[in-house]
């Protein structure tokens, strides 16, 4: 026998009662029913914005590529206002292709609008820089620091895999590992140096498929990892001249610096910044809206 679905008031008939009397406590009381506002929705910088000097996070940058044309084979650094264009270096996987574009889904790790590219399952041709990373990051100009950053999805847990790469002795490395000697699985980490030229690799571990913001800050005494604007990590052997010293080759941001070991994931976005050490306050405001040092409008003009 078909059973027809009732109206709710016919299956409780003292719903409406109960519900007229919930609502008419409410407003004896004062108290407002409204709806709590969404969140607001941040849109990632569309392509061909500059950078607006102005704004707090844009001092010190020295490279910014918001990875914001959502086509194409070439991604736009608003610092350098030069053009990349993916190619293959020496240790680039055979039948690499240019990243692909991708549209993430608004999602609670990743609450903005814009495009991404994928780094095709560690299979994808290098983003190099046309400048030297000594251009970018000059030792002599580094001050009292430098920070670096950048957003994307992991998507595997056991390829070792590199970013914000050089040929040699890379100041803003970041690495995705597995299992590997000290480090635990699902860890990502960097490479900071002490007085003696010997490696400080701080770590977190990720949460594969969640979109991260990772943000380091270098400064002689004190190196710091922030993720999605919260402190994870800190080292106080840090020296700043070991850090920054005998750098080689041009500044690969999806890969080695030889194309090669590459992070199997998605990215967003990648920062550097000299001279410019982002206190606890800025990585929280970084997080926020990862885009604030871009001028919006000046896309459209």
């Amino acid at each position: 026998m078909r059973v027809l679905a009732q109206p709710i008031n016919d299956l409780n008939p003292l719903r409406p009662f109960l519900l007229f009397l919930v609502l008419g406590l409410f407003y004896a009381s004062g108290t407002s029913v409204t709806a709590a506002p969404p969140p607001p929705v941040v849109c990632k910088s569309p392509a061909g914005s500059e950078i607006n000097w102005k704004h707090p996070l844009a001092r010190g940058l020295v490279t910014a590529v918001p990875l914001n044309e959502g086509s194409g084979t070439a991604f736009y650094d608003a610092v350098t206002r030069q053009t990349y264009s993916a190619k293959a270096l020496s240790g680039t996987p055979a039948g690499a292709r240019p990243p692909e574009w991708i549209i993430p889904p608004v999602s609670p790790d990743y609450p903005w609008v814009g495009p991404a590219i994928s780094n095709n399952n560690a299979m994808a041709q290098s983003i190099q820089s046309t400048k030297l990373a000594t251009e970018i990051l000059d030792a002599s100009k580094v001050g009292v620091g430098y920070s670096y950053a950048a957003l994307f999805q992991p998507l595997d847990t056991t390829i070792l895999g590199r970013i914000f790469d050089t040929t040699k002795n890379a100041p803003m490395v970041m690495y995705m590992l597995h299992n590997r000697g000290q480090f635990p699985p699902r860890t990502i980490s960097a490479t900071w140096c002490d007085a003696g030229h010997t490696a400080i690799n701080p770590i977190y571990q990720y949460t594969m498929g969640k979109w991260i913001l990772v943000l380091c800050t270098v400064q002689d005494g004190l190196g710091v990892m922030y993720v999605n604007g919260v402190e994870v990590a800190r080292n106080t052997h840090v020296n700043l001249a070991q850090s920054v010293a005998v750098v080689a080759g041009q500044l690969v941001y999806n890969a080695t610096g030889n194309g090669g070991m590459m992070f199997n994931a998605n990215f967003s976005s990648f920062w550097g910044w000299s001279n410019r050490v982002l206190t606890a306050r800025e990585a929280a405001d970084l997080y926020a809206d990862p885009w604030a040092m871009f001028d919006r409008k000046s896309a459209a003009h």
